[in-house]
């Protein structure tokens, strides 16, 4: 058996909702897009940041920043709902993105130009979370995901699909994989559904966690 939950890279209920899936579904092993390096990373941030009371004292320079919204802007890196699951039931977790085609990205560059990604992140760190909410909810509620028409992104796309096809095809037993909408609903082809549709994988988007 082998789910695949589509998420908005912004969900700021992203640690909640994956940890309702997560004990919902009970896999035996996760798939996540990310590397190891990446995920450890995000972890780290998240421990130091959160956990050690970071977010309690004044220490954050910005006073505009407001500290709820950055714990959850945290919780979109830290990884934090699957990182216990693995470690509560002994579960596998696989990474699924491909790290030589990342390291071909200048993420910082890709920040400074991206001007909905800079919007997506200023909108949730001074506090928007209604406004943060309601774009998030429309990416789910979109009929249809369009990559398509961008050859470039398609490639990108496709080459980082046949790395996580690869490493989810060498699991056993319940597998759920959490990646980003695109690569299990865009309208390109083959994306990661279609990649494994011998498999006969379900799809679901993240915030269908709700029903939960």
């Amino acid at each position: 058996m082998i789910t695949l939950i589509g998420e908005a890279h912004f969900d700021i209920n992203k640690m909640e909702r994956i940890a309702k899936l997560l004990n919902g579904y009970r896999p035996d092993v996760i798939g996540f897009e990310s590397t190891a390096q990446d995920f450890e990373t995000g972890l780290r941030i998240y421990r130091v940041i959160v956990s050690k009371g970071a977010l309690d004292d004044n220490t954050i320079p910005n006073p505009d920043v407001d500290k709820e919204a950055l714990r959850r802007f945290l919780y979109l890196t830290g990884d934090v709902a699957v990182d216990d699951y693995v470690r509560e039931n002994n579960a596998k977790l696989v990474f699924c993105d491909d790290p030589v085609e990342l390291n071909k990205i200048d993420f910082v560059k890709e920040y400074q130009e991206n001007m909905t990604v800079r919007k997506d992140t200023e909108r949730i760190l001074l506090g928007k979370l209604e406004d943060a909410l309601k774009e998030i909810e429309d990416e789910y509620n979109m009929a249809e995901y369009p990559v398509a028409d961008m050859p470039d992104l398609v490639q990108f796309y496709q080459t980082r699909d046949a790395f996580a096809e690869r490493v989810l095809r060498e699991q056993k037993g319940n597998i759920v994989h959490i990646g980003g909408l695109d690569h299990i609903f865009g309208n390109y082809h083959p994306n990661l559904f279609d990649r494994l549709s011998d498999l006969h994988p379900t799809r679901i988007r993240l915030n269908e966690a709700d029903r939960f």
